[in-house]
């Protein structure tokens, strides 16, 4: 479980990470890429991290008892 909740949060923060370079190489202008680009950044960071902690909360049943 560990090991899945690893590689989704991994996968996760890559996906919003590629999405994000996209909005600032797309955007006319620079103004136009800040907004949206670091919002999905950190949207991104903000669901890996999550995964992550998670994994490691629910992933080892033994030290939780």
């Amino acid at each position: 479980m560990k090991n899945f909740a690893r590689i989704g949060a991994v996968l996760t923060f890559g996906s919003f990470l590629i999405v994000a370079i996209w909005f600032f190489n797309q955007a006319p202008t620079h103004e136009d890429a800040v907004i949206p680009g670091f919002g999905v950044l950190g949207f991104g960071i903000f669901l890996g991290t999550n995964l992550w902690l998670k994994g490691e909360h629910f992933g080892n049943r033994k030290n939780a008892e």
